[in-house]
Order: structure tokens, then C-alpha cells, then sequence
């Protein structure tokens, strides 16, 4: 997880495990925590399903892979935007 001010990014490789317990306390610490939902996995569909709702309940913004790189880099328009637009299109070619 990245905290930047009142900020925090979490990617974890398993969504009820990893990233639960930690947005949860970050949420009620006054956080805006922004979970990538696509990032990680649980064993069960069920499982990730329960996980996300439970976090989005407490406060937690649900994203995905896209939109936050989309976010990040703000605009498209600029050298950075466009690398990224061509790391996104080799990611979904392969």
C-alpha cells in the first residue's frame, strides 16, 4: 500500500486477506483508501465478492487497473500519458 497524505492505494495479491483488515482500520482512520479490485484474487468468487462490498460499506472506493493508471496520469495529452496509453495497449495484446 502507498500513503501519501490522507491517501492510500490498495493493490494486494489476496482481496480479503490482504487488503480487507488494512482499508477497513485506514477507512476509520479518516483515509481515502481506493481499492484496485481487478489487482488481486481471492480462492473463491464469493469470497472477493463479500471482501469488496464489505470495504466499499466501511468507504472505500473501488477501481480497477485502468481507471486508476487513467487517473493517475491525468491526461493523455502528455509524453507520460502517452507512454502509458502504449504500456496499456502491449498489456491487453498479450
Amino acid at each position: 500500500m502507498a500513503i501519501t497524505r490522507q491517501a492510500c492505494i490498495a493493490v494486494t495479491t489476496a482481496t480479503p486477506t490482504q487488503a480487507g483488515y488494512p482499508t477497513l482500520t485506514l477507512v476509520s482512520q479518516g483515509f481515502d483508501v481506493q481499492v484496485v479490485a481487478d489487482a488481486g484474487g481471492s480462492p473463491t468468487v464469493v469470497a472477493d465478492d463479500i471482501s469488496l462490498r464489505r470495504m466499499e460499506r466501511a468507504g472505500a472506493t473501488l477501481t480497477t487497473t485502468n481507471q486508476l493508471i487513467a487517473e493517475l496520469a491525468g491526461s493523455w495529452a502528455t509524453p507520460e500519458g502517452g507512454e502509458l496509453v502504449q504500456l496499456i495497449i502491449g498489456a491487453l495484446q498479450s
